[in-house]
């Protein structure tokens, strides 16, 4: 007979205020109970001012996300990429990075407001505009340069289960008079757990003959996917994560696996 072990946790919310929908209690006690979710040494979490401020910062965010966007207030910048093969490098590509200048608060980090838009199923629309923002700059540059430069832009795993992902990027392609050189999708590892089987058939899909699209892999090596899960994904770069590079050539300067992975 085996022994299973059952680990609990709780959240306690202290502030008696009959006022205060109940339902709004138990959603603070949880998110206090979350904060014991990952460690094994305590297990009852304390509902606080400190949490209380970022509640309240992130409904703020989401309150303030469709107005920012339909006034423009993401900025979207291009990161350059330069081809360092030849003696002097040469500039292959950019990446398009959003922030939020929101009015009020201020420059506002990816770090803080992507995750918030994933889980509250907002971040389609952000990617759209970010889509689009990137589609007109490349159209800009083919008429004042003569030349493209793509883009890289990133679609996120909820973007992938998205039924009508390809006609959105079709849509995107025709409003700018762009092919789909220009763009390059740029899909995170982790976006291939879970549902992994859909994402990998829209990949190939949006890689394919019907679209044409080249797809590179973010974030490689943070733990999500392995080596062998490379030989069934229609990939056309490998980003390594940062973490992953930092170990390489850390004390060990153990490179192996790096050149395991460029052969």
């Amino acid at each position: 007979m085996s022994a299973n072990r059952v680990r609990l946790r709780m959240g306690v919310y202290s502030h008696v205020d009959k006022s205060f929908q109940i339902e709004r209690r138990f959603d603070y006690a949880k998110i206090a109970a979350n904060t014991v979710k990952s460690g094994y040494r305590k297990a009852v979490g304390i509902y606080d001012t400190k949490m209380h401020e970022a509640e309240l910062y992130r409904e703020r965010l989401l309150e303030d996300f469709k107005p920012s966007l339909e006034n423009n207030r993401f900025r979207v910048y291009f990161q350059p990429k330069y081809d360092i093969r030849p003696d002097k490098p040469v500039l292959a590509s950019a990446e398009a990075l959003v922030r939020w200048d929101h009015p009020e608060l201020g420059m506002i980090s990816p770090m803080i407001f992507i995750k918030l838009l994933e889980d509250n199923g907002l971040i389609l629309d952000l990617d759209q505009y970010v889509w689009r923002e990137a589609a007109s700059k490349i159209r800009d540059w083919k008429k004042r340069f003569g030349f493209s430069v793509p883009v890289s832009v990133n679609v996120s795993r909820i973007d992938m289960l998205t039924p009508n992902l390809k006609s959105i990027f079709k849509d995107i392609l025709d409003e700018y008079d762009l092919c789909p050189d220009d763009l390059m999708l740029e899909i995170t590892e982790s976006a291939y757990t879970g549902d992994s089987e859909q994402v990998i058939s829209t990949a190939k899909d949006l890689r394919g003959m019907g679209m044409g699209f080249r797809i590179e892999m973010d974030d490689f090596g943070t733990g999500y996917s392995s080596l062998g899960m490379l030989t069934h994904l229609l990939i056309d770069a490998l980003k390594l994560d940062m973490s992953f590079i930092r170990n390489a050539f850390g004390e060990n300067r153990d490179v192996r696996m790096i050149e395991l992975i460029m052969i």
